[in-house]
């Protein structure tokens, strides 16, 4: 049987965001961390704003810490974004300090933001790319919060 994964990285969950999933299929080919799990997306599209769809996903992989969408975003103005979707106001408060701390290593192109999602199994972080910040750095972004993600876990005990 294969380990539980401590981090999931789901690519391709709107297969329209065309570099979110050129994104994923680097990170797919490039990944030697066991702990990181990288898998596209392969469930029925969800309507809207629910994620049902994508939560029953998650599910079957069942990661210790958090599951990771990629997204895409040219027009918003930055190189990416961090949104972290939650059951509680004090997961907001517990995190937002620790996710400003890690967008502070990119110097302004990594932006941070949260919001309660109450009809939830699994807490959701969404990482919007733009591909203005190009494949490569975009991949050590995203690798780089993953690994952080597991630092976090094993050296303080937090799950975000």
């Amino acid at each position: 049987m294969e380990a539980r994964p401590k981090i999931l990285i789901i690519f391709g969950y709107h297969p329209k965001e065309i570099f979110a999933t050129e994104v994923g299929e680097e990170l797919l080919r490039t990944n030697s961390n066991p702990g990181i799990k990288i898998v596209r997306y392969t469930g029925r599209p969800d309507r809207r704003t629910s994620t049902y769809n994508l939560r029953r996903f998650v599910g079957y992989f069942d990661p210790l810490i958090s599951p990771i969408i990629l997204h895409n975003d040219d027009e918003a103005g930055f190189g990416a974004a961090i949104v972290y979707r939650v059951k509680s106001q004090e997961k907001i408060r517990i995190a937002r300090p620790l996710l400003l701390g890690f967008a502070s290593r990119y110097g302004g192109l990594v932006f941070c933001g949260g919001f309660l999602m109450h009809s939830t199994n699994y807490d959701l972080i969404d990482i919007e790319l733009s591909s203005k910040m190009g494949l490569q750095k975009s991949r050590c972004l995203v690798n780089d919060f993953a690994e952080y993600l597991i630092d976090l876990y094993i050296n303080k005990g937090i799950r975000l």
